[in-house]
């Protein structure tokens, strides 16, 4: 940017082949990131809480084929579209390519699939609606599974306000749904250190700490690591890996 040394744009390209495309993916790429996230964890859980042929009749969907016993069928909600997917499924995890029988680049399908809740107010509204009208543990745990998965600071985002507001928000959506199924962490580990980088040592430090807490919080040292320079942001990416191996909030 002209007169302001270091600071940069970001320029996104998005292609659409029709209108309706362009109009779907508007609408949803102007959404904020923290309600993406609660839609996207919605959409994958409302077949679990309402009955599925209700849904299927107000979205008029009709001639889908018919399930196997170890089959389920699943909404999945994206910037491309709205799908809703065949999955294959061996207890929790899903076996092969998900089938999809239908799919929409309709925004007015959305609103459809999401009837009675708030979609149109600020993300705090819909996380509300959704902690009051979710039954099921099962579903509020994925909703915080998906969205934490979804949003997560970029590496230019750490230690930003954006990347700190995308933080405050995990927490959030984490604890008041966590609150509504009256499900507070009783433990809470910490560790602290340079990890420049995150080695295998300190990988099963966590595993270990982990295993003896509900939460585990690492915080990472702010200083570069002189030699082979190692900075906070490559360190948070390592952990990134490192947690999917965790099992660990």
């Amino acid at each position: 940017m002209e007169g302001k040394p270091g600071e940069f744009i970001q320029v996104d390209n998005i292609i659409a082949l029709t209108e309706e495309e362009s109009t779907f993916k508007g609408a949803f790429l102007d959404t904020p990131a923290e309600k993406q996230g609660l839609l996207m964890g919605l959409a994958k859980v409302i077949l679990t809480e309402q009955d599925p042929q209700v849904v299927f009749e107000r979205m008029g969907i009709t001639n889908l084929p018919k399930l196997e016993k170890d089959e389920k069928y699943e909404f999945n909600l994206s910037s491309v579209g709205l799908t809703l997917r065949q999955l294959k499924k061996d207890h929790t995890k899903q076996v092969g390519k998900a089938k999809e029988p239908w799919s929409s680049s309709n925004w007015g399908s959305v609103r459809i699939l999401f009837k009675g809740f708030n979609i149109d107010g600020s993300y705090e509204d819909l996380l509300d609606d959704i902690a009051k009208k979710l039954q099921t543990s099962d579903a509020k745990s994925r909703v915080v599974g998906i969205f934490k998965s979804m949003v997560t600071p970029k590496s230019g985002e750490i230690g930003k306000e954006k990347g700190r507001a995308k933080d405050i928000a995990r927490e959030k959506v984490a604890q008041t749904l966590s609150e509504a199924l009256d499900e507070q962490p009783n433990v809470v580990a910490l560790y602290a250190g340079g990890f420049k980088p995150p080695h295998l040592a300190h990988f099963e430090n966590a595993k270990f700490l982990g295993s003896k807490a509900d939460k585990l919080i690492i915080y990472i040292g702010h200083r570069i690591r002189l030699g082979v320079a190692i900075d906070p942001q490559q360190s948070y990416a390592i952990w990134e890996i490192y947690a999917k191996y965790l099992a660990k909030n």
